[in-house]
């Protein structure tokens, strides 16, 4: 396999490492002084390895939305006024009730604090 010059192509001569525009490429001779040349590149190895994604499932309650909506109703509270106190857009907080859209848990850890509900199952 022949290494090509990242601009034009080239297989003329040795390819240097250079950067053009913030951008490090393999270039032919010709073409490496259009960027500023590059030491040796650094040996590429594994990085620190980070710890898996934790990803609980949260089981939510079959009749959430009805559980939030007559929660809310029962309070006497407008989507409008209860997305106002929670710091919430109304628009989310609508499609969450119609059970459109499933809360992330700091928004239902919020609507269970403010409505004295719980949507999950079990002792969650």
């Amino acid at each position: 396999m022949t290494l090509e010059c990242e601009i034009c192509g080239s297989t003329a001569g040795p390819l240097r490492r250079s950067r053009v525009e913030g951008v490090a490429m393999m270039l032919c001779p010709k073409c490496a002084n259009l960027g500023i040349p590059l030491g040796e590149p650094m040996p590429v190895g594994p990085g620190p390895r980070r710890p898996p994604a934790r990803l609980d499932i949260i089981e939510l309650r079959e009749e959430w939305p009805q559980t939030l909506r007559r929660a809310r109703e029962a309070r006497g509270l407008t989507l409008e006024a209860l997305a106002r106190s929670l710091q919430e857009r109304e628009g989310l907080l609508r499609k969450v009730e119609r059970g459109e859209l499933v809360p992330e848990e700091p928004l239902r850890l919020k609507l269970e604090r403010a409505l004295g509900v719980r949507l999950t199952e079990g002792g969650e």
